[in-house]
């Protein structure tokens, strides 16, 4: 695992994957999962996809579906992964596989724990610094989304 420290000086720690596959489990998260937010949802694909990216935004979906097969958690096969998301399984830290996965790490979606990674079954809410990021209209859309879920008055 690396340490990089992110632009607040937080550091995260990256789930470097040594072998050929990676043992990954549900990320428990009282706050978030109470949100019910799923990562193969509506919330990821108009949100989140322009942040975080495509390859990250697919390798979320799959081993969202892995979990959902296995609750329990699972093994899973790096390279079977990476080709079913659509990208290379090169060795490293700079893959296509590896980079999207540190990204997942960067934006707190999974994290590593001792040799496993625990990943998110909810997705947390769009973090107000990244909704600059976003085109305008679905900027609005957040904007409405997020007044929706604290019971807020719809914006028109």
């Amino acid at each position: 695992m690396s340490t990089i420290y992110h632009r607040a000086r937080t550091p995260w720690t990256l789930p470097v994957i040594d072998g050929p596959d990676v043992w990954i489990e549900p990320w428990c998260d009282p706050v978030v999962d109470r949100l019910d937010i799923p990562v193969r949802g509506d919330h990821t694909e108009r949100f989140w996809l322009p942040v975080l990216g495509p390859t990250a935004t697919w390798l979320m979906r799959h081993l969202d579906a892995r979990l959902a097969d296995s609750p329990e958690g699972a093994l899973l096969e790096v390279t079977a992964a990476a080709q079913a998301i659509g990208v290379a399984s090169t060795p490293g830290t700079k893959g296509p596989f590896a980079r999207a996965l540190s990204r997942c790490a960067v934006f707190g979606l999974v994290q590593p724990v001792g040799d496993k990674v625990v990943v998110r079954r909810c997705m947390p809410p769009l973090p107000a610094r990244y909704t600059n990021r976003l085109p305008v209209a679905v900027r609005v859309a957040h904007r409405q989304w997020l007044s929706e879920l604290s019971g807020g008055p719809r914006s028109g």
